[in-house]
This record gives C-alpha cells, sequence and structure tokens, in this order.
C-alpha cells in the first residue's frame, strides 16, 4: 500500500471519528472546539502531503 493511499484511509477514519464527536454536550464544547482545530490542521497537513506525493509520484511516471 502506498503512503499516500495510508494517509487518505486514515483521513477516511479521522472523518468518520469527527462525525461522531458533533454536536458535544455544553461541558465539552471547548475540548470540542480544542479537537476540532487539531483536526483542521491535520487536514491541512495531510492534504498537502498527499499533493506532494502526488506531484513526485507524476514526476517519477514521467522521468520512467
Amino acid at each position: 500500500m502506498s503512503v499516500r493511499m495510508t494517509i487518505e484511509d486514515n483521513q477516511d477514519t479521522v472523518n468518520a471519528l469527527m462525525k461522531k464527536l458533533k454536536n458535544p454536550p455544553d461541558e465539552y464544547k471547548d475540548a470540542y472546539d480544542a479537537v476540532s482545530d487539531l483536526y483542521d490542521a491535520y487536514i491541512s497537513l495531510t492534504n498537502c502531503t498527499t499533493c506532494l506525493l502526488y506531484t513526485s509520484d507524476a514526476a517519477d511516471e514521467r522521468s520512467s
């Protein structure tokens, strides 16, 4: 399995977990907001990494 596929699979898992956290009780709102901020950073980082890997794979295919 490629690194890109592993990252995409992990994103799917994290997305499913985040959906389960929607609408937290008021007592957990601050914790949810913090996790949501981390989620946004995670998605940005993994999307950037996936894009770089895709670009690298495409360059490798062109040079072969």
